[in-house]
């Protein structure tokens, strides 16, 4: 079935698949954003088979925010560079950045959420994206043996930043802006455990409050990357 046609793409069944996997390159995935804008039954697709209301935000998709919160906005690659080394597939950022280049992965200001996944999909490794309400499909995913990156933002992730970070979600709306890996969770100490590329290569211990609250951003939005 094709839906419409957006810039000599056309929208069809597969690439909607592709699409809600993070299969996508840039283009494909700036032609199915422009599509769901202008077409309800479209959108109504997305609702359904996302779970989530994807456009709730000023029109926008979480998925179309950007992981950018890093010195040089490449905290997704770092992450899934991160991912990668876990399963000893050893790559350097040149090569990693090479592929992005080619996938056309990445924006300007960072790269949107929709294809963070994507480098470990394409060195192989088996990728599954969902929007969660809690840490449970979180816990069994890294009870399965998978890595799992979340999308947060970043300054909800640190305490004193909280009144500045409530202000903006209330005149801007929330948006996430950075990926993690999440290394442990622990309810009993109210601790999780992350590689924050922003912070360097020591895992960093946020309470689990404070970590909900840069993680409802995105909807809960997290990548398991499993072999």
């Amino acid at each position: 079935m094709k839906y419409m046609e957006q810039e000599k793409i056309n929208i069809t069944d597969e690439l909607l698949a592709a699409f809600l996997d993070g299969n996508v390159t840039g283009p494909e995935a700036d032609a199915v954003l422009s599509a769901a804008a202008s077409d309800a039954s479209l959108m109504e697709f997305f609702s359904v088979a996302s779970d989530v209301s994807m456009f709730a935000v000023e029109g926008q998709s979480p998925l179309c925010s950007l992981a950018a919160e890093h010195p040089d906005k490449l905290c997704a690659v770092h992450c899934e560079r991160y991912i990668l080394q876990c399963f000893g597939i050893k790559k350097s950022m040149d090569e990693l950045l090479k592929v992005v280049e080619e996938e056309s992965l990445m924006e300007a200001e960072g790269m949107p959420l929709f294809n963070v996944g994507r480098l470990c999909s394409l060195h192989g490794l088996n990728v599954h994206k969902s929007f969660c309400s809690d840490f449970v499909p979180m816990m069994d995913a890294m009870s399965k043996g998978c890595q799992v990156i979340a999308a947060v933002d970043v300054g909800e992730l640190d305490p004193a930043l909280a009144e500045i970070e409530d202000a903006e979600d209330r005149y801007n709306g929330p948006r996430p802006d950075h990926c993690v890996v999440v290394l442990s969770i622990d309810p009993d100490q109210s601790e999780v455990v992350c590689y924050d590329p922003a912070s360097g290569e020591m895992p960093v211990t946020i309470s689990i409050p404070d970590f909900m609250d840069a993680w409802q951003d995105s909807d809960c939005y997290m990548i398991a990357v499993s072999k």
